[in-house]
């Protein structure tokens, strides 16, 4: 009798606590179920709530509506699977959010809690749980999602802009370095055309004079078509890998900046070891040409300020297995906001009042995205150091 006492009292209290969750779920969005553990998810109780979907209690209740019509039916196989998988596992609860249909036809989002109800045996006879509906939280997340992928495909076409902006900034640079290069050997080739036609009718002028004019011309043109050659190499894009010495890529790259700093007197000294790399040689040589063009606008700059020798040292080693490229300069200094903001896009402040920045921000590009590298600045004695770590394997 104290037995079935107390079973009796525990379970007005059950009741009371049942009806107490009621009234607070009865005026809003979550619904409170329980079914029982079969095929069809049969309801042997749903909270009044249910109305806030179009429903009444009785239609669930009384099977006129089955909850698999409720569940949209898109989600259904996915709620049946992770009630199975939350059996099988001996689970406790389990939470899945999915959609389900309102009376009208409107689709919700709901969150859906669940504990499973077991027997003596330890047999899942019940699942009892709420829904709630969380279909404004869903659809910020789309809008976010929307958003992120919005900015994403703005940024890309910044970089797109940026890219063709480095393109046709390289290209000036390119015309320019080619018209100075063949100046020289036209001013020779103009010079043996006018003394073979002044010296045409001299007797003197023999056969072996002719052909040496001739092959002075074939020289200088051979000159020129070489410079072509070394120019068009090094602005192909690079789709593949090859294998290349970093020194060999690094003094095929001074060749494209060599006028230039034979016009400013800058002395560029390149050392080290013979450092072996599988990679992309031109990209790598973009990212040295673009920081010995930034030091040549640098040794401009400075030039304006007094006199001093402008002069570029490269030094290439090996440590463990990275390839370790130092690119130091004594031709000024930058402040630290300049230096770390140094590699940004669009941050056009490049040695207090040049403004190129879109070269830095495509070198850190090619060398740690594509490169899987890293690259940074410091501020040295009179000038700047560049950092060029490169894994080899």
């Amino acid at each position: 009798m104290l037995m079935m006492s107390m079973d009796i009292d525990s379970s007005k209290q059950i009741s009371k606590e049942l009806k107490d969750v009621e009234l607070l779920v009865d005026v809003g969005r979550i619904v409170i179920f329980k079914w029982e553990n079969d095929d069809n998810l049969t309801i042997d109780y749903v909270s009044k709530s249910i109305t806030s979907y179009g429903y009444s209690k009785e239609q669930l209740e009384d099977q006129h509506i089955k909850y698999f019509d409720f569940v949209h039916k898109d989600d259904i196989e996915k709620l049946k699977n992770i009630i199975e998988s939350a059996i099988i596992k001996k689970l406790s609860s389990f939470s899945i959010s999915y959609r389900v249909m309102e009376s009208n036809g409107a689709i919700r989002w709901v969150y859906n809690r669940t504990i499973l109800l077991k027997d003596h045996f330890g047999n899942v006879t019940h699942l009892y749980g709420y829904i709630n509906d969380i279909t404004q939280m869903k659809m910020n997340e789309e809008e976010l999602k929307l958003r992120v992928n919005y900015e994403v495909e703005r940024n890309i076409e910044k970089d797109r802009i940026l890219v063709h902006q480095t393109k046709l900034a390289s290209m000036g640079e390119m015309l320019g370095s080619i018209a100075h290069q063949w100046r020289q050997p036209l001013n020779n080739i103009s010079l043996l055309i006018h003394f073979v036609r002044d010296n045409f009718s001299n007797k003197k002028f023999t056969q072996d004079d002719m052909n040496d004019a001739i092959g002075s011309v074939k020289v200088q043109i051979d000159y020129m078509s070489q410079t072509i050659d070394d120019f068009r190499n090094f602005y192909q894009p690079a789709k593949d890998k090859n294998t290349f010495i970093i020194k060999e890529a690094i003094i095929n790259s001074a060749k494209i900046v060599d006028t230039q700093y034979e016009r400013e007197n800058i002395k560029l000294d390149i050392k080290g070891q013979e450092v072996e790399l599988f990679s992309y040689e031109n990209e790598f040589m973009q990212v040295i040409v673009n920081i010995l063009n930034n030091a040549k606008d640098a040794a401009i700059e400075k030039r304006k300020k007094g006199s001093f020798e402008p002069k570029v040292s490269i030094d290439i080693r090996r440590v463990n297995n990275n390839a370790i490229i130092d690119i130091s300069n004594n031709c000024g200094t930058v402040s630290n906001k300049v230096l770390s903001r140094m590699f940004e896009p669009y941050f056009t402040t490049k040695f207090e009042n040049q403004g190129t920045g879109i070269g830095l921000y495509m070198s850190k590009t090619i060398i740690e995205k594509n490169m899987h590298g890293k690259i940074g600045a410091k501020i040295i004695k009179d000038g700047l150091s560049f950092s060029i770590i490169l894994p080899i394997k």
